[in-house]
């Protein structure tokens, strides 16, 4: 035996099939953990976990209407789990760090729900209450990349560009100067030129190097553009 829970062997499996792109076994083995666990486990991990696959094996499965659900149970057992942190029942010194980390982890499960809760509603042509959800992930975790990214789409999607461009280089921290911005773009070209050459996985909620390469350079080249269009006007 490897020492490792099988709840958390079980996790990393359906995370594997996600991954590999064989959604269907994947949320077969969610409504077992599901069905196992009952509804009545409070927030524990292979709950939580089975919960957030399942909604992206749905997604995966072009079964979008039916990912909210998995997704509201999930944000309904972490916002209980985080008032339950919030109001402790033991005072000691001990406990109050050990809870401070735990609230930290929920408060990012949390944002990530929101994120992926967003994700969804993007694909059931939802705009405004996607843009509601991820600035909910963006309010409990501000440096969450996904939420960022997500949010940098969903203004563009909005035709917001100047608003997409100085969202994203604030979050990657782009100097707003041409001459600097044009290296940045060809590096970040020849960056995303060599990923392109390798296959790359995308679970929902994920953002992996070649998504954040390619939104540096679409937002870099938008800003080119405005910059010399103000330049020329």
């Amino acid at each position: 035996s490897s020492g490792v829970p099988r709840s958390q062997l079980q996790s990393e499996y359906v995370h594997a099939l996600l991954c590999s792109g064989d959604a269907e076994a994947a949320l077969q083995l969610c409504d077992q953990i599901l069905t196992k666990e009952g509804a009545s486990s409070g927030a524990k991990p292979q709950l939580l976990n089975a919960l957030k696959y399942k909604a992206e094996a749905l997604v995966a499965l072009e079964r979008a209407d039916e990912a909210l659900a998995p997704l509201d149970q999930l944000l309904s057992l972490l916002r209980s789990a985080i008032d339950s942190l919030n109001n402790p029942s033991v005072d000691s010194a001990h406990a109050t760090q050990h809870q401070a980390h735990d609230l930290s982890v929920l408060q990012d499960a949390l944002a990530e729900a929101c994120n992926n809760r967003a994700l969804v509603l993007t694909c059931l042509v939802q705009p405004e209450a996607a843009a509601a959800s991820v600035q909910q992930a963006l309010g409990l975790a501000p440096n969450n990349a996904a939420a960022v990214y997500n949010r940098t789409l969903l203004l563009w999607q909005q035709t917001r560009k100047l608003d997409a461009c100085g969202h994203w280089m604030g979050f990657r921290h782009f100097p707003q100067t041409l001459d600097d911005n044009e290296d940045l773009r060809n590096h970040a070209l020849e960056q995303l030129q060599a990923l392109r050459q390798t296959s790359d996985s995308h679970v929902a909620g994920d953002v992996s190097d070649r998504m954040v390469l390619e939104l540096d350079v679409m937002t870099l080249e938008a800003w080119a553009e405005e910059i010399n269009a103000i330049h020329s006007a």
